[in-house]
C-alpha cells in the first residue's frame, strides 16, 4: 500500500509540473505575441571587453617613467642653479600643505 500511495502522488506532482508548464509556455507566447518578436529579428554580437592592448601598456608605463624622471631632473637642476627660490618655494608648498 505504501506502493501505491508514493505513486499516487508521485503522479499527482507531475500533472501539476504539466499544467504549469503549459501555462508557461501559453504566457511566453502571449509575451512573444505583444512584443512581436521573431527569431530571425533577434541578433546576438559577441562584443569583448575594453582592453588595452599590451604594446600601448608598455608605452604608457614608460611614458610615465619618463615623464617622473623628467621632473625629477628638473628638480634637481633648479636647486643646483637656483638655490634660494627653489628654497623659497618649497618652504611656501611645505607651509600650504601644512596649513600654515
Amino acid at each position: 500500500m505504501a506502493t501505491a500511495s508514493a505513486s499516487g502522488a508521485s503522479g499527482g506532482s507531475a500533472g501539476l509540473i504539466a499544467h504549469k508548464d503549459s501555462l508557461l509556455n501559453t504566457s511566453l507566447q502571449a509575451l512573444n505575441a505583444s512584443v512581436n518578436v521573431t527569431n530571425s529579428t533577434v541578433k546576438y554580437i559577441d562584443v569583448e571587453e575594453d582592453q588595452i592592448a599590451p604594446g600601448y601598456a608598455v608605452l604608457l608605463m614608460y611614458l610615465m617613467l619618463f615623464m617622473i624622471l623628467g621632473a625629477q631632473t628638473g628638480l634637481v637642476l633648479w636647486r643646483k642653479k637656483h638655490k634660494r627660490s627653489y628654497d623659497l618655494v618649497r618652504v611656501t608648498t611645505c607651509s600650504n600643505w601644512l596649513g600654515l
